[in-house]
Parts: C-alpha cells; structure tokens; sequence
C-alpha cells in the first residue's frame, strides 16, 4: 500500500478529473491571486477559440508576465495543463 505523502493533493485533484474521464484541467501549484486568476481565465478562455489548450494557456500566461503588475511568477507561472493539451 502506497503512502500519501506531503505535496500529492497537488497532483492528485487534477488527477481525479482526468482518471474520471475530462480531458484536460488547468490546475495551479500554489495559491494564486482570486485577481491574476480572473485575468489568466478570462484570456485563456478567449484564446482558447483560435488555439490549442496548451498555447492558449501559454498566451495567458504571457500576457500576465508582461503586465508590470503581474509580472512576478506567483501570478502566472502556477498555472498547468494536465491531460490531452490539443
């Protein structure tokens, strides 16, 4: 029997969904700001009609690095996709 260790409810959430047959999920690594959140869901979502999962998140992720305000990694760079990224 395999041991929980300290860190696994990281992984092991967005691993629920996808063992539960979604696609994909956009999860996140740390707390993130309910705000920065706002934004990178919202750019996600809008690049999500011209793009690909993954560089729709990309693009999200990019805009928030080249905002002033957001340009620390606590803001953008918890964020990852999990399961099939097309």
């Amino acid at each position: 029997m395999s041991r929980i260790k300290a860190g696994d409810e990281l992984m092991g959430f967005p691993r629920a969904f996808i063992y539960a047959g979604v696609p994909a999920v956009v999860a996140t690594l740390w707390n993130v700001s309910d705000e920065a959140t706002a934004i990178l869901m919202d750019d996600f979502y809008r690049n999500l009609k011209v793009s690909d999962k993954a560089e729709a998140l990309r693009s999200a992720q990019l805009k928030l690095l080249k905002n002033p305000g957001s340009r620390n990694a606590y803001y953008w760079a918890a964020f990852y996709l999990t399961g099939d990224f097309r």
